[in-house]
């Protein structure tokens, strides 16, 4: 019983100071990694990779390979869609595949570190407003409305190399 005893106390030791050391390299990783979101924020050079995409109606669906990049004053925008299109082109159009010049560009930085976007950009078939949470970390909600589709939401991560 006493040998259990000190093996339990033991793994309790270890787990504590294991916590403890991940936990002092995680603060320090956080602020690196907050500071890499805000620079690429204000340099508007940044990419959002998609992992989830909530349609209005129907179910929340993970998705993979698609983002949304900002570079300048140009987005490149590869977002799948599903939803309701009022007024399309035969064929159903480019959809959220697109790459288009920025028209606005509003950045408001909130209590929590985190930004407040709002892009507009139209091609030859539509009209979309782009609105972009970014928090702190880097996690990322995105909504995208347009004259000729239903309202779309996403949600996903900043990619930093």
């Amino acid at each position: 019983m006493k040998k259990l005893f000190l093996f339990l106390l033991a793994a309790a030791v270890a787990v504590v100071t294991v916590s403890a050391c991940g936990a002092a390299m995680t603060t320090a990783d956080k602020a690196a990694l907050e500071q890499a979101v805000q620079e690429n924020l204000a340099n508007k050079d940044y990419t959002i990779l998609i992992q989830l995409m909530i349609p209005s109606v129907g179910p929340t669906r993970a998705v993979s390979n698609y983002s949304i990049k900002v570079s300048g004053d140009t987005l490149v925008s590869y977002l799948p869609f599903i939803g309701r299109a009022y007024n399309l082109p035969y064929g159903g159009g480019k959809g959220l595949d697109f790459t288009a010049k920025i028209n606005e560009y509003h950045d408001i930085v909130n209590s929590g570190g985190g930004h407040d976007i709002v892009i507009n950009v139209a091609n030859d078939e539509d009209v979309f407003f782009y609105t972009l949470n970014v928090s702190a970390s880097g996690s990322a909600f995105l909504s995208v409305s347009s004259r000729n589709r239903e309202r779309i939401s996403y949600t996903g991560e900043m990619y930093l190399p």
